[in-house]
């Protein structure tokens, strides 16, 4: 029989390793040890598709808020280190340290999309949650994060070097592609109040989602008297 060296620990599925378990006895020890170690395989692949599932919107594809706030609380506390290297002038600093310094937090709320629900229906809704989630993920860099917040509000996470100014294109480009979205042959139906938030040491998660909020209900109040 020919040798080859195999574990019942359970290792990244491998396609020769299938086809060397097939020339074993059927019915010899090594077969159903490797018939064990083979369900486990595909045990864990299920895990491991069942846990990315869970991170992500079924509909939208975007991340969702738990798999978000563990992104989110890498980059404030990457954000923490570096600040306190450039307040130190520590030699541990590496190069581009002070360009990934910036930490934007953007939160989205639609403009009356119970309006589309109840006057085009859901399915027409749920057209209108993809397309939304098309035009951010559009607006941002590949290295941005964007969060499905549940319903119809949308988190976006500009990391590794950002300012206002950058905050200001992202929102236009957000705002512009909205009016895009075509829904029963008319476009215009989607709108949005954008609020922001912009990470200073000490800020937590929270601080930067409230601040965030609150923004975002100032811009949605000053439509409400023009």
């Amino acid at each position: 029989m020919v040798e080859h060296e195999y574990s019942t620990d359970v290792l990244p599925y491998d396609e020769s390793m299938v086809a060397f378990f097939e020339t074993l006895p059927e019915l010899s020890l090594d077969r159903r040890l490797a018939a064990q170690y083979m369900a486990a395989v595909s045990l864990r692949k299920e895990l491991e598709l069942a846990e990315e599932r869970a991170q992500y919107d079924d509909l939208t594809g975007l991340m969702r808020r738990s798999a978000f706030d563990q992104e989110f609380q890498r980059h404030i506390d990457q954000q923490e280190a570096i600040a306190q290297k450039l307040q130190a002038e520590s030699t541990e600093l590496r190069h581009g340290d002070a360009e990934r310094l910036g930490l934007v937090l953007i939160n989205i709320d639609l403009d009356d999309f119970s309006e589309i629900n109840n006057s085009l229906g859901h399915p027409v809704g749920d057209e209108a949650l993809v397309r939304v989630a098309e035009v951010i993920g559009g607006s941002v860099r590949d290295h941005d994060i964007v969060c499905r917040n549940g319903g119809d509000e949308f988190l976006v996470l500009l990391n590794e070097g950002v300012d206002l100014m950058d905050v200001y294109g992202v929102a236009s480009r957000i705002r512009e592609g909205l009016l895009d979205i075509q829904l029963a042959q008319q476009r215009g139906y989607v709108g949005a109040s954008i609020g922001f938030s912009a990470f200073e040491p000490g800020m937590t998660i929270e601080d930067m989602i409230r601040e965030a909020d609150e923004d975002m209900y100032v811009d949605k109040a000053s439509k409400q008297h023009r």
